[in-house]
């Protein structure tokens, strides 16, 4: 197995320790090796070791086929699996077992025809860039018209990412494997209640007026498009490819939801 390992930035070298504990005992394992990943590399599996942004960041950052591998050496961690802590026992049951193989579905957003590059694993937003300004957006599910909505954003999470940023803005937590998708609005005018879809269904926002500055994030990371004129709409909907993790304890859902609350 080639691994390569992503790992979290300015915390005082504590991942980068980890992540040279991490090669040294792979590398002493025969047909196993590790390095610090390469855009250019070949790997089957990738290890992040940080928080839910490294995570995040890696899959902005490593192909689609590749499964990701993580460790928790962050503050909340929720998509990872490996405490810091259980570093060695996690490497070694990969190493000896292969994991098990989760699926999670990926969002991907339509820009008036324009595909967003990236895909997302927790939620795709649209607001405008000024932090004070809110957006008043047409809501349509599968080509039917829902409300106007005047709010400072709206996203489209995944049944994962329905515990990210969805949640923090008062929309309900979806078990991963519910198969669908949740409309969130972030701070509504008017009392507003998120919206739960299945997987397959398509969301389009259609802006009010002609928005100088409206942008999009994708799992926190801004996009480089920026949405000029009246026709500024962005159509939402699962991505054809999803994105594999590997696990090695595999926590029960509920049982990490109530250990991040703490």
């Amino acid at each position: 197995m080639r691994i390569g390992i992503i790992y979290r930035h300015h915390d005082d070298g504590f991942s980068e320790g980890l992540a040279q504990e991490a090669m040294d005992q792979i590398n002493r394992r025969k047909r196993h090796s590790a390095e610090i990943y390469k855009q250019d590399g070949e790997y089957d599996v990738v290890m992040t070791i940080g928080g839910d942004g490294t995570v995040l960041r890696a899959h902005q950052t490593v192909q689609i086929e590749v499964p990701l591998f993580c460790v928790n050496s962050g503050t909340v961690g929720y998509l990872t699996d490996v405490p810091s802590d259980k570093l060695r026992k996690g490497i070694n049951t990969l190493l000896d077992t292969g994991g098990t193989a989760h699926i999670y579905d990926t969002l991907e957003g339509d820009l008036g025809g324009g595909k967003i590059t990236q895909s997302a694993i927790n939620e795709i937003l649209m607001k405008l860039s000024s932090p004070t300004s809110m957006i008043k957006m047409e809501i349509y599910i599968d080509g039917e018209f829902i409300d106007t909505v005047l709010g400072d954003g709206f996203m489209v999470s995944t049944a994962l990412g329905s515990t990210a940023y969805s949640y923090s803005a008062g929309g309900s937590v979806l078990h991963p494997k519910s198969g669908c998708l949740i409309l969130t609005v972030v701070a509504p005018y008017k009392p507003f209640t998120s919206i739960v879809v299945p997987n397959d269904s398509e969301i389009l926002l259609v802006p009010q007026r002609s928005y100088t500055e409206k942008i999009v994030i994708c799992d926190g990371i801004l996009q480089e498009e920026r949405i000029q004129g009246v026709d500024g709409t962005i159509k939402i909907s699962l991505a054809k490819k999803p994105r594999q993790f590997i696990k090695v304890f595999g926590k029960g859902y509920f049982e990490k939801i109530r250990q991040r609350r703490r």
